[in-house]
């Protein structure tokens, strides 16, 4: 009876260490080509919370958003669409950037989770970033895609802009819009206080 509970208690732990996500610290500005993924110096543990969270977001995603239907929910799991997550912080706030992809295609999506340093409280809801414009995910990687090459483009993913009057964080997020024949720099300012994210504003310059 001893040695069928201690295999059962192994594959438990087996399984819970299965949903755990690799976590990569890094500082503000984003920029995803320079992130060194396999440098496991930078691989961070997080509290069960925020794990939750994480997990959360990413199994929503996989059920939600990712393409996936029943038929190849057995070929294409969570863990597939799942790449890595990346924790940018300041003093005032922490944002955990993660990364997925779409199936079949591999098309690179991310969501932003933002948390509240002293209330310790995630707050709003996650938020949809698509990268798939300026990388691709090929042979394991993460690589710059022929569009970011072709228009140079060097601006930092996310960075954090001066603080307002009020001293509440704003953050300026930057990607490529892209639709096959029509590209623009899409830029948007968020400013993010305790309990809130609003839209400080919105601009789309075409290239």
């Amino acid at each position: 009876m001893s040695l069928i509970s201690c295999n059962k208690k192994k594959t438990l732990l087996q399984k819970e260490s299965e949903t755990e996500f690799t976590v990569i610290d890094s500082k503000f500005p984003l920029i995803l080509d320079k992130i060194d993924f396999e440098n496991k110096e930078n691989f961070v543990q997080l509290n069960d919370e925020i794990n939750s969270k994480i997990s959360k977001t990413v199994t929503d995603f996989y059920n939600l958003e990712s393409g996936v239907d029943e038929t190849y929910k057995k070929y294409f799991g969570i863990k597939d669409c799942y790449f890595k997550t990346i924790r940018l912080h300041d003093k005032s706030q922490t944002l955990f950037f993660i990364i997925l992809k779409s199936y079949p295609s591999m098309e690179l999506r991310s969501k932003v989770l933002f948390y509240d340093n002293t209330s310790k409280q995630f707050i709003g809801k996650p938020l949809d970033f698509k990268i798939y414009a300026l990388y691709e995910f090929t042979n394991g990687k993460i690589l710059p895609t022929n569009l970011k090459k072709e228009f140079n483009i060097e601006t930092p993913e996310i960075k954090v802009t001066n603080k307002n009057k009020n001293g509440e964080n704003q953050f300026e997020f930057t990607r490529l819009w892209h639709n096959g024949t029509f590209n623009a720099i899409e830029t948007t300012i968020l400013k993010v206080t305790e309990t809130e994210i609003d839209t400080v504003s919105y601009n789309k310059r075409n290239i």
